[in-house]
């Protein structure tokens, strides 16, 4: 028939056990130091209450001997598997299983030269030791590891320091043999020593589960983020690529063009000197236009025809067109710098089809904000001859409808009396975010 004692070794023994195959089975893939240091510790644990049990069929020197080494160095590698589990990096060190080791020997010089008193009392102590240090040691790590359950770890390995410190008393006092003593005081410290130690296998078991949740987590939101980052990468990428191809494009349609033009009409001889400093003008006009748009992010759609202003202001100073500008565009909101250059390519546009083709007098660009419906308003008007049919099918007409259908916008072409107007109306609600380059 097995004493009360007895059980209570048994079942702290089979829990140890229980809990080191939990420990295994869930992070032997992860290869976790922290945890083969835990199962290690919990097994020699387990394989010490079992010698106990057996005492009586075993070796009387060497038994209590080795028991209390293997158990006490189960002890430190739970120390060592908490540290390891804060710092991965961290690299136990052998003085604790010598110490472990001197105590062995310790009690079993003890027990040889019939030393019996005092085996009990020096068991005990270093017990006692063994807690104290685990706790000093473990309370360093308070703030690496915040679990809660942790904190519950450090409380149960104190209830095991108190029921240690108790066994010293009562060994010290009345020479109890260790684990045989039937008295009251001598079980209720024996049973909370191994309370402790069962609370303290559930309680690193709860630890590691849960912080194994945590990294999960961790790990899935640093995925995500990643994800995030390597979409935005992609937009990125892929607006520039829009950027690189918008821009061959405004190179193309825009001084591409008239260096071309003005190259064909050189060698067919039908380009004068006149002529080919008008086209000089525009190439210069279209390049400073390109440059000074898209090397800007914050630059205003107010601050960029402002710009252009000064430049067709000085370019027209000595000739025979006469410009006028409206410009109402208070509290307009902001735009992105290729939906700006879309919207002045296409008045630059309208100003040269002016020049080149309308013998104008006057021309006139109006630019208004309409907070109400939220819309922008630009106007190219001129008091010339107006456009033929011919003109109409021209590829500067085209561009400019592409240009507004690009940025959302509506273009129309009115007949004046005399001249012409380039009429582009572009909508900004969420303009901003839509096209953003």
């Amino acid at each position: 028939m097995f004493t009360f004692i007895q059980v209570l070794m048994l079942t702290t023994a089979l829990l140890d056990a229980l809990v080191a195959g939990l420990v295994y089975a869930v992070f032997r893939r992860e290869n976790d130091r922290s945890a083969r240091l835990w199962v290690t510790g919990s097994l020699l644990m387990a394989a010490g209450f079992v010698m106990l049990v057996l005492r009586p069929y075993l070796p009387d020197v060497l038994a209590f001997a080795v028991t209390n080494f293997i158990m006490l160095y189960a002890m430190a590698l739970y120390r060592d598997s908490f540290w390891c589990m804060a710092q991965p990096a961290f690299k136990p060190s052998p003085l604790p299983l010598l110490l472990c080791l001197g105590d062995g020997l310790l009690i079993w010089w003890l027990k040889a030269n019939g030393f019996q008193a005092y085996l009990s009392l020096t068991a005990a102590v270093a017990w006692v030791a063994m807690h104290l240090w685990l706790l000093f040691s473990l309370n360093q790590l308070r703030r690496q590891i915040s679990n809660p359950y942790f904190t519950m770890f450090m409380a149960v390995t104190g209830v095991g320091l108190v029921s240690w410190a108790m066994r010293v008393a009562l060994a010290a006092g009345f020479n109890i043999a260790m684990a045989t003593d039937s008295t009251l005081v001598n079980l209720l410290s024996l049973s909370a020593a191994h309370l402790a130690l069962i609370a303290q296998q559930i309680a690193y078991l709860v630890v590691r589960l849960t912080e194994e949740k945590s990294k999960k987590q961790k790990i899935q939101e640093l995925s995500q983020s990643l994800e995030t980052m390597w979409e935005e990468r992609q937009k990125l990428l892929e607006a520039r690529q829009q950027d690189r191809e918008q821009l061959l494009r405004d190179v193309h349609d825009g001084f591409g063009s008239k260096l071309a033009m003005a190259r064909m009409l050189a060698e067919r001889g039908r380009l004068d000197p006149r002529q080919f400093a008008g086209y000089l003008e525009e190439i210069t006009a279209d390049l400073h236009l390109v440059v000074d748009t898209l090397s800007q992010n914050n630059l205003t759609f107010e601050e960029a025809l402002a710009d252009m202003r000064y430049r067709l202001d000085r370019r027209m100073s000595s000739g025979p067109v006469a410009m006028h500008w409206v410009i109402e565009l208070q509290a307009m909101p902001e735009q992105s710098p290729r939906t700006i250059l879309h919207q002045l390519r296409i008045v630059q546009e309208a100003f040269n089809n002016a020049i080149r083709h309308a013998s104008a007098a006057t021309i006139t660009i109006t630019a208004r904000y309409i907070a109400a419906p939220d819309r922008l308003e630009l106007t190219v008007a001129d008091d010339g001859t107006g456009l033929d049919r011919e003109y109409r099918r021209g590829q500067g007409i085209n561009n400019m409808l592409s240009r507004a259908r690009e940025i959302g916008g509506h273009l129309e072409i009115k007949t004046l009396q005399p001249g012409v107007a380039v009429c582009l109306t572009v909508p900004l609600v969420g303009q901003g975010s839509a096209h953003q380059a």
